[in-house]
């Protein structure tokens, strides 16, 4: 038990560190659309290669912050639902929505992983000013799912034992 804390010690601060790394990357983005005003309307002088470096950037910015949000809480939640709900029924519910969630995060690693491993193998670019090999893009999906999907799993847990100790209370 005290490894499993351990590891799951590690994973928050990895997944705190990647969000960390998102901002870095959101705070880049800002500032190369920044230069990219000035460059095209002081200096008349447009940089082409800024929109495709910042559309490929929050790519990497939403799927590297995905699963702390989800630790955060922070991902939408339609909470009028649960207003109406004991806090087993709430319990309950967060659990079996984790499920659903973990569920569909391993069925987009697994299509991510083919749609990368299919992208490398056959050498695909994007169709793009850049022309930028694909799969360095797609990859960061099934990571990002990936850590999404233990991150579920976690919550998973968490309500789990949430709603077997409200079961207890008799609420």
């Amino acid at each position: 038990m005290k490894s499993l804390t351990k590891i799951e010690n590690l994973f928050d601060r990895f997944i705190r560190i990647i969000a960390h790394l998102a901002s870095f990357l959101f705070l880049g983005v800002m500032l190369i659309v920044c230069l990219e005003i000035f460059m095209r309307y002081f200096l008349n002088r447009p940089l082409t290669w800024v929109v495709e470096v910042a559309e490929f950037t929050l790519l990497y910015i939403s799927f590297l912050g995905i699963a702390w949000l989800l630790r955060e809480e922070g991902h939408v939640k339609i909470e009028m639902l649960l207003t109406f709900l004991s806090s087993k029924g709430q319990a309950f519910l967060n659990f079996i929505t984790s499920i659903i969630g973990a569920a569909t995060c391993l069925t987009m690693v697994a299509y991510g992983t083919q749609a990368t491993w299919i992208a490398y193998h056959i050498g695909r670019t994007t169709r793009t000013a850049m022309m930028v090999k694909q799969w360095p893009l797609l990859i960061i999906m099934p990571i990002g799912f990936f850590l999404l999907f233990v991150q579920f799993l976690r919550r998973t847990r968490d309500y789990y034992k949430e709603w077997r100790l409200l079961q207890g209370k008799g609420e």
